[in-house]
């Protein structure tokens, strides 16, 4: 009902229905997890999709052609390996988010803030093996450009910063661990629904 609520919210102070995107990307990340006082580092790649709703609106100098905000729901997977993997012991961190928050249009620039909810786990194999799966939540905030490339499709490059705290749990990590990820993002966000059809579509919901 919230998010319903928010969508509503946004209708009801934008000048224009605004239109939903849908956003599918690859990434490269750098996370690193910090447990009783030591730094594991990884590095690796990942994939998602973004779903995203523009209600365009006035904000001081800014019209409604420069401004939009509205809400943003992503999903995400990734798999990360640790820089001190040799041939004797190798670590890999994986990691499924999904996340809700609000988006910020401001020209060519975007920005973000979401509450995560994150599954992570860690395969050790070599002289230890070791299986960990832990769930938490978290935020996630970051900001980045898109620029048009043709008809109404864009070209976006963002910069995420995410922080998850994992308690401990059983089948998980055993200590308090903070996963704390960097990354960037390549996507392109693709219009799915007209501002018309948004607009009738949510006087029928209301």
């Amino acid at each position: 009902m919230k998010p319903l609520l928010l969508v509503l919210f946004f209708f009801t102070y934008s000048s224009e229905a605004g239109v939903l995107y849908l956003s599918p990307g690859g990434s490269y990340s750098a996370p690193r997890l910090f447990q009783d006082g030591q730094t594991s580092s990884f590095r690796g790649v990942g994939y998602g999709a973004s779903a995203f709703y523009r209600f365009k609106m006035s904000f001081g100098e800014f019209d409604e052609s420069s401004f939009s905000l509205g809400p943003v729901l992503s999903y995400d997977r990734g798999s990360f390996s640790n820089l001190a993997n040799n041939s004797t012991q190798t670590e890999v961190l994986n990691e499924a988010s999904f996340s809700a928050g609000i988006r910020m249009d401001l020209d060519i620039i975007h920005a973000f803030a979401q509450y995560v909810w994150s599954t992570i786990g860690l395969n050790s194999k070599g002289v230890t093996n070791l299986s960990l799966s832990s769930k938490s939540t978290g935020y996630r905030g970051g900001f980045g450009f898109h620029f048009n490339v043709f008809s109404d499709v864009e070209f976006d490059l963002t910069c995420i910063v995410q922080s998850i705290s994992l308690d401990p749990q059983a089948g998980g990590f055993s200590t308090q661990t903070q996963n704390l990820r960097v990354g960037g993002v390549v996507s392109f966000s693709i219009p799915i629904q007209s501002g018309e059809e948004s607009r009738s579509l949510i006087k029928a919901i209301r």
